[in-house]
């Protein structure tokens, strides 16, 4: 993934359990590594660190735009402790203020939505000859869809939870009220 990360003009996340990866902090991001997975410490290191290099692509000079839709549910996970959590949110309501990041929240109270299947990325290119990809995570592996009608159906399923999320403005405030509720625990 983060090859086509490196050469996509546009990435866009739905995330419905966790902050996506390239928005996570370090503390968030071993919590998440630690807590899902048995893995030895060298390999634990190595996934920490790619991720960590894989966030550089957001600090390029000509960054790609990353848009995220994240469930709030994803936000009300206690990954890490209420401290992690608090830098976590604190950390995605200041990414939001880069003019190349937008961060929505899909409330819970939409209730059932288009994008309950799970998280997925849809990742467009510059050039018109390289057609958007999607990236789906399994337990194992990682799904590439390519087709014209997958990319059109998962465009459309991104687009309608875009629709049913809070504005990038209100996102924002509601990402500082989680965080506020938070200096209590």
């Amino acid at each position: 993934m983060p090859d086509f990360e490196a050469g996509a003009s546009m990435i866009r996340t739905y995330e419905a359990v966790v902050v996506p990866g390239l928005l996570q902090t370090a503390d968030y991001m071993v919590a998440v590594f630690r807590g899902g997975q048995v893995l030895n410490e060298a390999v634990f290191e190595r996934h920490v660190q790619a991720r960590l290099a894989r966030q550089e692509i957001l600090k390029r000079r000509n960054p790609p735009t990353l848009v995220a839709v994240i469930d709030e549910a994803a936000l009300q996970k206690n990954i890490g402790g209420p401290a992690v959590m608090r830098d976590q949110l604190e950390h995605l309501a200041e990414m939001a203020r880069h003019p190349h990041i937008t961060i929505q929240v899909l409330p819970n109270s939409v209730g059932a939505h288009p994008a309950l299947d799970g998280p997925f990325v849809i990742l467009d290119f510059p050039s018109p000859d390289d057609p958007s990809l999607v990236h789906l995570s399994t337990l194992t592996d990682s799904l590439w869809l390519e087709t014209p009608e997958e990319i059109r159906r998962y465009t459309l399923t991104y687009s309608q939870a875009q629709a049913s999320a809070l504005s990038p403005d209100e996102s924002v405030r509601h990402l500082l009220e989680l965080h506020e509720q938070l200096q209590h625990e």
